[in-house]
C-alpha cells in the first residue's frame, strides 16, 4: 500500500493534475512503489489536517531509478543523463519553476551524490 506525502505547497498541483510525478528516496525497508500499484496521495499526513488529494486512488505507471551527481548530473533508469532541455521538463513535472530551484531543493534536503525513486501516475 503505498502511500505518498505532500507538503501543503505543493497539494494543489497534485490536486489539479499538474504535478504526475514524484522523487523519492528509497525506503530502509525495500518497501518502494512499483508500476501497477494503487497510491495512496495525501498532505498533512499526522496531523488534523490530513486531506486526501486524488481520488479515485491513481496508478503507478513508471517506479524508476534516479541519481542526482553534481558532476555528472541528472540519470534516470532507462532513459540515460537528462540533457538540459530534458532536466527542465521533469523540474516543471515534479512541481518546481525552474531547474535551478528543482537542484537546489534535493541537494538542500538530501545532499548529492543522492539515489532515489522516480515515482509517476
Amino acid at each position: 500500500m503505498p502511500l505518498l506525502g505532500f507538503m501543503k505547497v505543493n497539494a494543489p498541483k497534485v490536486e489539479s493534475g499538474e504535478k504526475r510525478c514524484t522523487i523519492r528516496a528509497l525506503r530502509k525497508d525495500k518497501r518502494d512503489p512499483k508500476r501497477g500499484e494503487t497510491l495512496y496521495i495525501y498532505t498533512g499526513l499526522r496531523s488534523k489536517s490530513c486531506r486526501k488529494l486524488v481520488t479515485p486512488d491513481p496508478v503507478c505507471k513508471k517506479a524508476r531509478p534516479i541519481w542526482f551527481d553534481s558532476r555528472a548530473g541528472v540519470f534516470i533508469q532507462d532513459v540515460g543523463y537528462l540533457k538540459h532541455t530534458e532536466l527542465e521538463s521533469l523540474a516543471k513535472a515534479d512541481g518546481f519553476d525552474c531547474v535551478k530551484d528543482f537542484i537546489e531543493f534535493f541537494k538542500k534536503k538530501h545532499g548529492f551524490p543522492f539515489r532515489g525513486l522516480l515515482i509517476e501516475w
